[in-house]
């Protein structure tokens, strides 16, 4: 049996598949719990009591990761198959010891000593895999951090090599605050008690305009990518992230190129000192104003972005981190989107700030909203701010609001209509596309106001189609629409869009001055269109009410004396509100 196919235990069978976390946060404790989904025994190590992690698995230790002692202590005792790392502040050279005497370290103990440096990390990505970054320097001593802050230029980022979650990070705008940003480095780092001197990164302020993290996995199967997903931070630390994130395809592509080879160089490090690579790794991106995209770093685990994953996906990072690290494969159709199509899946850290427990009231109004969930990760205290919970939701309005602010990076997929009726379906299907390609056309003309006009046009006509899909026994009035009308528009706009060079030249100003005019018309004979329709449906209404005050009557239900005889409702016209608008000729 291959390890890519090896037999799985059971917690209280003889041969358990032992999983020994180092850490145990919020995001540990969501890969324990599917971990212990597949059967395996778990022990769930922290330098507290009470972590999250702790609260859920087989057997929790309390002892601190960085003593090598510790840390040898423990392996000893658990015997673990597998160590997940959760956290920085761990003796890697004990890592690097058991997994010579056969444990497999997630991903491997030389990538978790990787992306624990700072700086093996950056050289790693830059100078032997040639991925873009900002321009930096490495410092050792505040002298070299001012010669490299001078290097790099201001404003500049300085950080400490051995940290994380923005612990011991500094924005330095000028010269006389970069003494300043090497206390903070030195004190603010999550290792600060170890007594040594932090050597610091600094590098340039990137003209930011977003940032993104790209979960990549590795597994049996080989490296696949999620969705990008966007983020905001505070202070370095995670407050909201969205899946899917906004961006152009230039953008898509170049963070999927600079994830798969960020993660592709990790894992060929691990194989070739015989270790696996397996599991996700949360690769942080820059998107920079200009479109570039540069690589930030990557955590060689779940990423608490990612958290949003637990609504967006059928498998979230964590199951698929535990899937990974078992041995199983991921494919690409492992890693899809579940949510329905046109809808946003976001999550917001809920921080809370204090001493002492913490409580949380209002659960069931907020989770009273569709679409909402809630994970409380059951720290036990909070001493200043702490992240306590992770509030989720998938809806529609982000969507929306990224394609508002964001119009250029949004590639806008509907969901397939559901009339109930499979022609009414491929109708609607044909002209979502058509309206598609007048989008598209009206995206070449320059004129604001026609252009202003022809999005009118498409949103009527969306809400034509929504109508249709509500109603399909509408579709005899709207034959001619759909099989005439629509594709002539189109059609109309898209010569005015060829001839937008001449316009703007100054050339065939007669011919785009009578195609406005057709745009005119048609947008009229469009809103009376959709105007027939929702007359029709008000019609269909009076109808049922007519009949229900009908009944009333006949039972005897009651007392009001007869109304006066309502005039006859007519029937909706069949006549084509379009009949001025187009010649005649053959209709599709």
């Amino acid at each position: 049996m291959t390890e890519e196919n090896r037999a799985l235990g059971t917690p209280l069978g003889k041969h358990p598949t032992r999983v020994l976390f180092l850490g145990s946060g919020e995001l540990g404790k969501e890969v324990t719990i599917e971990l212990m989904r597949l059967g395996a025994w778990v022990c769930a190590a922290d330098s507290y009591a009470g972590a999250p992690a702790q609260q859920v698995a087989h057997e929790y230790r309390v002892l601190d990761m960085a003593n090598a002692d510790q840390l040898r202590a423990l392996f000893d005792e658990i015997q673990p198959d597998i160590i997940v790392p959760e956290v920085e502040a761990i003796a890697t050279s004990e890592l690097a010891a058991a997994a010579a005497r056969g444990a497999q370290v997630v991903p491997s103990a030389e990538i978790a000593a990787i992306c624990m440096d700072r700086e093996r990390l950056r050289v790693l990505a830059h100078e032997e895999l040639g991925l873009p970054t900002t321009p930096y320097r490495f410092a050792g001593s505040l002298e070299e951090l001012r010669e490299g802050a001078q290097i790099v230029g201001y404003p500049c980022v300085v950080k400490p090599i051995m940290s994380s979650s923005g612990h011991g990070q500094s924005v330095v705008r000028s010269a006389d605050a970069i003494d300043a940003a090497w206390t903070e480095a030195q004190e603010g780092r999550r290792a600060h008690d170890e007594g040594d001197v932090s050597r610091v990164i600094v590098e340039a302020l990137a003209p930011l305009d977003y940032e993104l993290t790209v979960l990549t996995v590795s597994s049996s199967a080989g490296i696949v990518t999620c969705a990008p997903i966007g983020q905001r931070q505070e202070s370095g630390d995670y407050r909201e992230s969205w899946q899917p994130a906004t961006f152009t395809p230039d953008v898509l592509e170049q963070a999927q190129h600079i994830a798969r080879t960020a993660v592709e160089g990790l894992v060929a490090k691990a194989q070739a000192s015989g270790e696996k690579g397996w599991g996700v790794f949360g690769v942080e991106l820059f998107v920079l104003t200009d479109g570039n995209v540069l690589f930030n770093e990557v955590s060689p685990r779940p990423h608490d972005t990612g958290m949003v994953t637990m609504a967006s996906q059928r498998l979230s990072e964590f199951a698929l981190h535990a899937r990974a690290i078992l041995g199983l494969p991921i494919a690409q159709e492992h890693v899809a989107l579940s949510i329905p199509e046109g809808t946003v899946a976001a999550s917001h850290a809920i921080v809370v700030q204090g001493d002492g427990e913490a409580e949380f009231r209002n659960v069931a109004a907020a989770l009273a909203e569709p679409g909402t969930d809630l994970r409380v990760f059951a720290k036990p205290e909070v001493h200043g701010h702490r992240r306590m919970a992770v509030a989720l939701a998938v809806g529609a309005a982000g969507y929306a609001l990224g394609r508002k602010k964001y119009p250029d990076r949004v590639i806008e997929v509907e969901t397939a209509p559901k009339s109930g009726n499979a022609e009414v379906d491929a109708l609607i299907r044909e002209a979502r596309g058509q309206l598609d390609q007048i989008a598209a056309a009206n995206d070449a003309i320059a004129d604001p106001a026609l252009s202003r006009q022809i999005e009118d046009i498409e949103a009527t006509c969306r809400l034509i189609l929504q109508r249709l899909e509500e109603q399909p026994n509408m579709l005899s009035q709207l034959r001619t629409f759909l099989r005439y009308y629509l594709p002539a528009t189109l059609k109309l706009l898209n010569a005015r869009a060829a001839l937008e060079a001449e316009v703007s030249a100054g050339q065939s100003a007669d011919i785009a001055a009578r195609i406005a005019k057709a745009v005119e018309q048609v947008q009229s004979a469009f809103h009376k269109q959709l105007d027939a329709l929702n007359e029709f449906r008000f019609i269909n209404l009076e109808s049922e009410m007519d009949v229900l005050a009908d009944m009333l009557k006949s039972d005897g239900l009651t007392a009001e004396p007869d109304a006066p005889a309502a005039k006859e409702a007519e029937a909706p016209q069949e006549d084509d509100p379009f009949a001025s608008l187009f010649a005649k000729g053959e209709k599709k």
